[in-house]
């Protein structure tokens, strides 16, 4: 069997809020607490709206979707910065990019830690075994400026709000959640085709099962039902707190897409 070959992006989330204990200094508003936490506790940050910054791949394509989707207007007040500080690496996966987004919502008191990790040609299992350790106690190699430690990505989320709220009695137990954005699958240049002779793989991308292959077939599309898309190389597809996002946006069809939109 030829090994897999696939490209993309893959993120972290963990989300909580603060409660109704904690009180923003009488002097700033809550639109101001997001830029006040951020410039006075992180070294190397941007906001994400700033044309001057750029952020990782994974980040980009963020900004992409938002911007289709809302036309840079979302419905509710945010602060959304890309930190420097970190960058992560991890024995025989090849990372080409890494990033912490920090997003805040003040008014409904909820901040968003996403970190992602930009790879390629990695393999289906590879990639599985990474949606397994994220959340767990397996290290990562993370550069902080200077600093080279040994972290989990549970541990790396903790220091990232210790530095922003230093008491955690003000905070809700954090929920996680996983988004694989696959850019290129092997060779493939339709996923109908993909999920059609791939179905049991990517059920386990989605998933993180590593019994992928011995999943009945109606189990595995059991599990892929909820999917929206518009374009033969868009999809996405939703089980529980896992997203798996097709964006094959260098593929034949992508490119013919590209030609008739100009």
């Amino acid at each position: 069997m030829l090994s897999d070959s696939i490209s993309g992006n893959i993120c972290f989330d963990y989300y909580f809020s603060l409660n109704k204990n904690y009180v923003y200094k009488e002097e700033e508003s809550p639109e101001d607490f997001g830029r006040e936490v951020i410039k006075n506790n992180f070294k190397n940050c941007c906001d994400i709206n700033s044309e001057n910054c750029k952020g990782c791949n994974a980040l980009q394509e963020i900004k992409i979707s938002q911007n289709f989707l809302y036309n840079d207007k979302l419905p509710f007040g945010y602060g959304r910065w890309y930190i420097e500080d970190y960058k992560l690496s991890l024995d025989n996966f090849i990372i080409t990019h890494s990033g912490i987004l920090i997003s805040i919502y003040p008014s409904i008191r909820v901040i968003n830690i996403k970190i992602c990790i930009s790879f390629e040609k990695v393999t289906s299992d590879q990639l599985i075994y990474i949606k397994q350790i994220t959340f767990g106690d397996v290290k990562y190699t993370v550069y902080e400026n200077e600093q080279k430690r040994n972290l989990s990505t549970n541990e790396l989320f903790n220091i990232l709000v210790d530095k922003m709220i230093k008491d955690k009695q003000y905070i809700s137990e954090p929920e996680t959640s996983c988004t694989l954005e696959i850019k290129e699958f092997n060779n493939y240049d339709n996923i109908e085709e993909i999920l059609k002779k791939e179905s049991k793989k990517i059920y386990g991308l989605l998933t993180g099962d590593e019994g992928w292959a011995f999943v009945p077939l109606a189990l595995a599309d059991e599990r892929m039902k909820i999917h929206w898309g518009s374009r033969q190389f868009v999809k996405f597809i939703t089980f529980r707190n896992n997203f798996l996002y097709f964006n094959l946006n260098k593929c034949n069809s992508a490119r013919k897409y590209d030609v008739h939109q100009k």
